[in-house]
């Protein structure tokens, strides 16, 4: 699938996936963190001066929509206007209270907050921060409302290019009835997708889930297929297995990579035949379920390996998925941060303070450069590992400011962590150094079309890069 060159933007540019999409500006960082995310559209026709009361940002799903709010704003603080090649011009307005910074992020990495220049020419995913209170990005969203809040229903937070293409996989996906495997690594949404794609598909039947890896091998059978009354030693009943408790509806297999040779084999045999039996019965039943499968293991690895069968993996294989890590959307970091920090503290009172403080002329309760230093976490574990970030954060300030990090999560702490990924192909497999440099300079830094070009899984790639402490936004 294409993808959009957000740097060269025309004013009718479309998404990957054919959606027409406008330039706007979003809140990065915001005392409120119920603002991250919020957004404004830049209109092409006219200049766009932000300030403390005017205009509104609004919400993900445009039902609220109000200014920025933070008194140290001036009421006319920075103008904007859209330039024809889709660059925005920003210029400090007169008599400000705080002063105007620019962070460039052009090449995937944010530089240092300098002296914003007035008539500075800033590119979408650049960023400009008002003092040390309010940092603005711009940025591209889908320009038809309806549409944002049908993305937004999918539950997938994130407004960078790689969301934007994971979500047209998944709309286009969700219109086949086939089998799905959607492959990436731990902690990368894979259950979000299997939801999403249930929802979309319009299934009167449940979603239900399996963790393969974690079946008992002496009932897995039962478990997925059922059992009848007597079937087995402890059988007093007649049971429904997971086949058949998602009829109609959708049967996800997590972690399909670690399941036994015997299922295997017998979910082979399900999906060739389109049926399948309780355990202590031969009555066929109609298979009538959508089966998405999930790994984080490479099939070429595992398949090599013999611990799992290259016809079951052509089976799943027609329709895949594969979502992102967070090192490929690091812009995506700030709102996901915001969103689980958010889902920690709804409840908690004692939390207001740390997100939603009711005294906004106060100092920001979380620090700048510690929110923007985030973005360069290199967060292993994906958005899991950032949602157990989010938890301590709220555990180490229970009680109000000043803002304390939680000290297991010190700024290396995750470059400590062992990684999440199974262990690859070994590095010496891949060409020369130059060789794997040059592939990535030539596609910008996209991994799967590197390593499509020199031959290897793109898992090699990341190890190659994890060596060289080097990341994909090196290269763009």
């Amino acid at each position: 699938m294409s993808t959009l060159d957000l740097s060269a933007l025309e004013p009718n540019a479309k998404a990957a996936d054919g959606r027409p999409v406008e330039r706007c500006l979003r809140i990065v960082y915001h005392s409120d963190l119920r603002r991250v995310g919020d957004e404004l559209r830049l209109d092409p026709r006219s200049t766009t001066t932000i300030g403390r009361a005017s205009p509104d940002f609004t919400s993900l799903y445009g039902a609220v929509a109000s200014p920025l709010n933070d008194p140290f704003v001036s009421r006319e603080h920075v103008v904007l206007r859209l330039l024809p090649a889709g660059a925005v011009e920003v210029s400090p307005s007169a008599g400000i209270r705080m002063p105007v910074s620019a962070i460039v992020r052009a090449s995937g990495q944010a530089s240092p907050m300098r002296p914003l220049v007035t008539g500075e020419r800033l590119q979408v995913g650049d960023r400009f921060a008002l003092g040390d209170r309010v940092v603005l990005e711009v940025g591209t969203r889908l320009a038809d409302p309806a549409e944002r809040t049908l993305d937004a229903e999918l539950g997938l937070v994130g407004r960078s290019e790689a969301m934007a293409a994971l979500r047209a996989s998944i709309r286009a996906v969700s219109t086949f009835d086939d089998p799905v495997l959607v492959m990436g690594e731990t902690g990368t949404g894979k259950e979000l997708i299997a939801r999403a794609l249930h929802d979309l598909s319009g299934a009167r039947g449940k979603f239900v889930g399996i963790n393969t890896a974690g079946l008992d091998e002496g009932t897995a059978t039962s478990e997925l297929f059922g059992h009848v009354r007597g079937a087995f030693t402890g059988a007093q009943a007649d049971r429904a297995g997971a086949f058949e408790l998602a009829r109609r509806g959708t049967l996800f297999l997590d972690e399909i990579g670690d399941m036994s040779p015997d299922l295997q084999k017998r979910l082979l045999r399900v999906l060739e035949l389109r049926r399948y039996a309780r355990m202590g019965t031969h009555e066929d039943r109609p298979l009538d379920t959508r089966i998405i499968a999930a790994t984080h293991r490479p099939f070429a690895t595992t398949i090599a390996s013999g611990a799992f069968r290259r016809d079951l993996f052509e089976r799943l294989r027609a329709l895949t998925i594969e979502p992102p890590p967070l090192r490929e959307r690091r812009g995506d970091i700030p709102l996901l941060f915001a969103h689980a920090l958010l889902a920690v503290a709804n409840g908690r009172p004692e939390l207001a303070w740390l997100v939603a403080p009711p005294d906004l002329a106060r100092a920001a309760p979380i620090p700048l450069d510690w929110w923007l230093g985030l973005e360069s976490r290199p967060f292993r574990g994906n958005v899991r590992e950032l949602k157990n970030l989010a938890t301590a954060v709220a555990a180490a300030n229970l009680t109000s400011g000043p803002f304390r990090p939680p000290s297991v999560w010190s700024d290396d702490a995750s470059d400590e962590l062992p990684s999440s990924a199974t262990p690859r192909k070994p590095v010496s497999a891949l060409p020369d150094d130059a060789a794997v440099d040059a592939a990535l300079r030539e596609h910008a830094g996209r991994v799967q079309d590197a390593a499509s070009a020199l031959g290897c899984s793109r898992f090699q790639l990341y190890r190659w890069l994890n060596t060289q402490e080097k990341s994909p936004e090196d290269y763009r």
